[in-house]
């Protein structure tokens, strides 16, 4: 009744909870956030909420329900500060949608969220029954707005269920306060996409050295019935040199691109940025524009200059034990972003393709007893399947995630657990690139917290952190895709802070995303640690890629080995099988094998041998 009336006004999306068999995880996390924990319950523009018992008529709830909108419409006399417009578009089981925010209104906007609803009608739920706006996905995070004229495009990627139909798809976007009477702003209703859709993947890259080259792959296709001219481009955002090539065309175009795409057709894209040597993040948003409809869609591109990138996931709930990890970026002086799981973004944690593109993922969950659930796995093990890396720090994990359970062995690299045998020092593995030499007093909250397992490793993993009594605290895996996990059941916030190196909390995180960025760690049994450098950039690459390695005087007194290797440890070029001065080395690899052959897209390493040991490093090649 209330659709009916106010059709261009009122949006609705139900969002099921207590055990329904509608109910997601994202809707249970969206209830804990409003505080809600039984239904049904209606909340009007986030923030004039209201019981509604089942044995009210329609009629009666009509009323109610019509009483607050009228006193909500008053209120704001119906305008809003905020404007939505965007779309969505579906290709296979993946469901993008593309949303600008603009701020209208000279208002002061302060902690506001953009949210993304995927809601289905008309399900089967009795004989007697079905649902309509049953919310099926939500995507939230934080943005902001400033001044009159900003504007910023956000963009969610979901997996579909097959079971879905998209005939009886909506899709909603909002934006509201994430604190407070966490008010709603706008709401909008996106259309189907039906003119071009544009996607890249990842979003992100990093240019750990700086000074070199962040390339982007995407695609534009024409998704409509009629031929259409695009219109590419990028803005200024970055800072830096862009350019872009289209489809075969080898020329590299730095202003905007008209050019023809037949009904059903598409191009590849390939952005290059080219950056300084200041260590920044650099945002920039390139551009489509559709002669047919005249729309001028975005898609934001990030670059990490000269630092890796880092996803932080806090997820201890409303506790504080991101401290000693936020200290720690601090000091290093790492770029990293924060998704903070219950403030930012609703309870809902990171997708896959929110994580594709971080060099290391860093998730935390402190003293919180909140297992990782299900869906977080299967997202860790998508990402980390593409060769990313994880630092998983979650003291109670193994309680429900252990062997047989594949996250627990095949990636996490646990063989076998024992709950609970406490530690009161951490002691490193001699030898061990992350650990050796280090014996660090724990110190926790609370006796109680002290919950520290027993974890032995698979046959990939090794222990790297091991208490008084000899038990097997962390573990460090080497995934066959070319990945690395460190999982450590001890909590963060119980290595020292003020001890000296390298028995303190810095020095744990840094030395863990050392080896986890493949930044040729290596070790004496009774030494410190010595951290150099083999660098490839650009990486990714699509063309060629240059390798630069230094040799001290010993490693150039033997014969030096640089070789291209497969994810399955097959040697596929040789570049360099001799021997070479002392100093700075530099060479560069086109992508081809021993025959002169390209090699397909995929994850390979460069191996340095030396009479000093091995260095390795990750080379992503695309086509």
């Amino acid at each position: 009744m209330m659709n009916d009336e106010y059709p261009n006004s009122f949006l609705h999306v139900d969002s099921h909870i207590n055990g329904d068999p509608f109910q997601i995880p994202e809707t249970a996390a969206r209830a804990n956030w409003y505080e809600v924990n039984s239904g049904p319950w209606t909340i009007f523009d986030g923030e004039m909420p209201g019981a509604i018992g089942a044995w009210e008529t329609c009629a009666e709830q009509y009323a109610w329900y019509d009483s607050i909108y009228t006193a909500r419409w008053d209120a704001t006399g119906g305008l809003a500060p905020v404007s939505i417009e965007g779309l969505y578009s579906i290709n296979g089981d993946q469901l993008t949608i593309d949303a600008t925010y603009h701020l209208e209104d000279p208002v002061t906007l302060t902690d506001i969220r953009a949210t993304f609803f995927l809601a289905e009608s008309d399900l089967y739920y009795s004989s007697t029954r079905t649902f309509d706006h049953v919310t099926r996905k939500i995507y939230s995070q934080n943005i902001t707005l400033t001044n009159v004229g900003d504007s910023i495009a956000v963009q969610a990627t979901l997996t579909l269920n097959p079971a879905w139909n998209p005939a009886n798809f909506e899709v909603i976007a909002i934006v509201q306060q994430a604190s407070g009477t966490k008010e709603v702003y706008q709401a909008a209703a996106l259309p189907f996409l039906f003119d071009y859709r544009m996607s890249f993947a990842p979003l992100l890259k990093s240019v750990p050295d700086g000074s070199g080259e962040a390339l982007f792959a995407g695609r534009v296709t024409n998704v409509s019935a009629l031929a259409d001219t695009l219109t590419l481009s990028m803005d200024t955002g970055f800072g830096w040199p862009v350019a872009f090539q289209v489809g075969s065309d080898p020329t590299w175009y730095a202003d905007a691109r008209a050019f023809p795409l037949a009904a059903g057709d598409s191009a590849a894209i390939t952005v290059k940025i080219t950056t300084d040597d200041v260590k920044r993040i650099g945002v920039g948003n390139f551009q489509c524009q559709s002669a047919v409809t005249e729309r001028l869609g975005s898609v934001q591109l990030q670059v990490y200059n000269k630092a890796y990138s880092i996803l932080f996931v806090d997820d201890d709930g409303i506790n504080s034990d991101e401290t000693p990890f936020i200290t720690a970026f601090s000091q290093l002086g790492y770029l990293y972003k924060d998704w903070d799981v219950r403030n930012d973004h609703a309870g809902i944690t990171p997708t896959s393709s929110n994580m594709a593109g971080f060099d290391v993922v860093v998730w935390q969950t402190g003293y919180s007893t909140t297992a990782i659930g299900t869906g977080a796995q299967g997202a860790l093990m998508a990402y980390l399947d593409t060769g990313g890396n994880l630092y998983m720090s979650n003291m109670d994990l193994t309680t429900t995630v252990y062997p047989p359970n594949v996250f627990a062995v095949n990636y996490l690299g646990i063989f076998s657990r024992t709950l609970n045998v406490k530690g009161y020092t951490a002691i490193g593995v001699p030898g061990d690139p992350i650990t050796s030499g280090m014996s660090i007093p724990l110190t926790f909250s609370s006796e109680i917290f002290n919950k520290v397992d027993n974890i032995a490793p698979t046959a990939t993993a090794h222990t790297i952190f091991r208490n008084e009594n000899g038990c097997s605290n962390a573990l460090a895996n080497q995934l066959a895709g070319g990945g690395r996990v460190v999982f450590n059941t001890i909590v963060q916030a119980a290595f020292s802070t003020s001890s000296a190196d390298p028995n303190n909390n810095e020095t744990v995180i840094e030395r863990t995303i050392v080896w986890l960025t493949g930044q040729d760690v290596t070790s004496t049994p009774e030494g410190p640690v010595v951290v150099s450098r083999l660098t490839v950039a650009p990486n990714p690459f699509a063309g060629s890629t240059d390798l630069k390695f230094s040799l001290s005087p010993g490693a150039s007194a033997g014969a030096v080995r640089l070789t291209m290797v497969d994810v399955t440890g097959r040697r596929v070029r040789t570049l360099l099988d001799g021997r070479m001065t002392p100093g700075t080395q530099l060479l560069r690899w086109n992508g081809a094998d021993d025959l002169g052959r390209a090699l397909p897209s995929g994850i390979y390493f460069t191996r340095l041998q030396t009479v000093e040991g091995t260095k390795t490093q990750k080379v992503i090649l695309t086509r």
